[in-house]
């Protein structure tokens, strides 16, 4: 359903839209401030184009108009002094009220924006100061703890090479105390022989020879063995440091990473 006439808004005074549309909304007596009262557009008409009397606050004198018209003069004189009774009285508080309206309702608080900002950066602040104090906590337990991991690695290395040169050195003396004892039994059998036979001065000292023969194969044989024991404990001794390097370098370059 569609009704006749021209849009118009009931707050403006404007034509082409309604005031549900009206950019002048929170803007109080926009009409009047857009076209003035419509006492004051009816006065003019009905004056035959004179000018009719201005209120009290006018600037410039009022002038009487050159023609006669008593009784158009009195009207323009009643409807002056009904303009300043009510007109002129209300479009002073509408507009007192507007200007305070407009200063006070509607323009920010700048004291209160202020404060709010400063409490969004004193809370930022805080907020940030908080989360920074958990991360560095959090940074010097990792740490703390990357830490008491390499030395216990370390110490557990430490440990196994401690251990690997007690067996090397144990082995040793084990191989040593065999060779002693080996040696001691050969004598004891050429010891016996040399007893046991009776033979000539001769023989004995051929029998003499032969024990100094044996018993120099017997040390050359010691030393060979007792150096490729030494050889294969120093061989030993190179591997677990490498082995020992590449671990260090694989915890740092783990601990790098995390970091």
């Amino acid at each position: 359903m569609s009704y006749g006439g021209h849009r118009v808004c009931h707050h403006c005074g404007q034509p082409g839209h309604f005031i549900r549309d009206c950019q002048l909304r929170q803007v109080p007596n926009a009409a009047a401030l857009l076209g003035g009262n419509e006492v004051d557009q009816q006065r003019a008409q009905d004056s035959d184009g004179l000018l009719p009397a201005p209120n009290a606050n006018a600037i410039v004198p009022y002038r009487a108009p050159a023609n006669g018209g008593q009784q158009e003069g009195n009207r323009s004189i009643a409807d002056q002094g009904s303009n300043q009774g009510y007109g002129g009285y209300n479009n002073r508080g509408y507009n007192n009220y507007n200007q305070g309206y407009g200063r006070t309702g509607y323009q920010p608080r700048s004291r209160w924006s202020d404060n709010r900002e400063g409490w969004k950066d004193e809370k930022f602040d805080e907020v940030w100061g908080w989360y920074s104090k958990e991360m560095k906590q959090k940074e010097d337990e990792k740490r703390a703890k990357e830490e008491k991991l390499k030395e216990e690695a370390e110490k557990k290395k430490a440990q196994e090479a401690e251990e690997e040169r007690a067996k090397a050195k144990k082995k040793r003396e084990d191989f040593q105390k065999s060779i002693g004892m080996m040696v001691k039994d050969n004598m004891k059998e050429v010891c016996q022989e040399v007893l046991g036979k009776k033979t000539s001065t001769g023989q004995a000292s051929t029998s003499g020879t032969c024990d100094d023969d044996r018993r120099k194969d017997l040390e050359n044989r010691w030393r060979r063995e007792d150096a490729a024991a030494r050889e294969q404990l120093e061989k030993q001794k190179a591997d677990e440091m490498e082995r020992l390097r590449w671990e260090n370098q694989d915890l740092m370059r783990i601990a790098s990473t995390n970091q």
